[in-house]
């Protein structure tokens, strides 16, 4: 008995493990994000000019913001995975790896947007990285989930479908925005934007009900 709780307490810090590397990462990524941020170089010492040098950095905000949000889905994403997780293989450790990996180049595909966001090639790579995130934590769910290889018993099919569906819609739009980027640039940024009031609807069409 005592041999089963000691192998029970092994396995719990083992996917304790699995966790706090994922946590690590994210927390890079998005300390990394951050890094980009620099105090803009001011030629003169007068309002205007700092107004100028401060407005000639919007872009690298507005990519700052929109993947701070991104990274924070998936770790969303992620935490809604492993909530359900009670146990572990080997294929879901590399899986989870393969998850992390377009995690730690988003920083790298946000610096591209920032300083190229008006050309065609940046704005497709972020979108693939992003739909690779999104699409290897469909892949994760999808793995843990089937036939409750790995996640608690208890919870429901209705459940495993619906997080399914919620995770599948965001690898979708990112891929949809690489189309549409060759067209306009402008619109595919659009399509990032609206994975956030598009998931707020998926959310209540297809409530999580454990």
């Amino acid at each position: 008995m005592a041999a089963l709780e000691d192998n029970d307490r092994a396995k719990d810090r083992d996917l304790d493990r699995i966790l706090a590397l994922s946590d690590g990462v994210f927390a890079f990524a998005i300390t990394l994000l951050a890094l980009d941020l620099v105090v803009p170089e001011v030629s003169g010492t007068t309002g205007g000019a700092f107004s100028a040098a401060f407005a000639g950095q919007a872009q690298r905000f507005v990519s700052y913001l929109l993947s701070f949000f991104i990274v924070g889905l998936w770790w969303e994403f992620h935490h809604r995975i492993f909530r359900h997780v009670r146990r572990y293989d080997t294929a879901l450790m590399w899986l989870n790896i393969l998850f992390l990996l377009p995690v730690t180049l988003t920083p790298y595909f946000t610096k591209l947007i920032s300083q190229f966001g008006n050309l065609q090639l940046p704005v497709a790579l972020y979108a693939l990285d992003a739909a690779a995130v999104g699409a290897m934590s469909a892949v994760l769910w999808r793995y843990v989930s089937k036939g409750h290889r790995l996640i608690d018993p208890s919870v429901s099919m209705g459940f495993i479908r619906s997080n399914q569906i919620r995770m599948s819609i965001a690898p979708i739009l990112f891929l949809a925005s690489v189309g549409i980027s060759f067209v306009s640039v402008y619109l595919a940024e659009v399509i990032w934007v609206s994975l956030f009031p598009i998931g707020a609807y998926t959310r209540r069409r297809f409530p999580l009900a454990a």
